[in-house]
């Protein structure tokens, strides 16, 4: 059989949709009514180094931390106080001084006030 020419269908147009990509940290609204944070590419970054080193904050806490870098002002643990107060890092090192040697704690926190 001799060869036939197919046109193909035109396919729709398609618009694309402006989306700015979230971070995969960013935490997304829980509630439909909550204002949508977002974070500032210079945020991400303070959060990225804040938390690459972070060996005692937990996920509930890093949400919060980036709530709040957000500009998020509600106090999700109202029982803590007004000021809440997170543990980031903790370490232990050993100080030698003239006559002995001793162990201490550095520990970094991250304060929401």
């Amino acid at each position: 059989t001799p060869p036939t020419s197919v046109k193909p269908a035109p396919l729709p147009s398609l618009q694309p949709k402006p989306v700015a990509p979230a971070p995969p940290s960013q935490p997304q609204p829980a509630q439909a009514g909550k204002k949508e944070l977002r974070l500032t590419r210079e945020q991400l970054t303070m959060a990225q180094e804040m938390f690459k080193n972070a060996n005692r904050v937990t996920r509930e806490e890093k949400a919060m931390i980036l709530e709040f870098m957000a500009g998020s002002r509600q106090n999700p643990s109202s029982s803590q106080g007004d000021v809440v107060t997170v543990l980031l890092n903790q370490n232990e090192e050993r100080v030698k001084t003239e006559t002995a040697e001793q162990r201490i704690v550095i520990e970094i926190l991250f304060e929401m006030n």
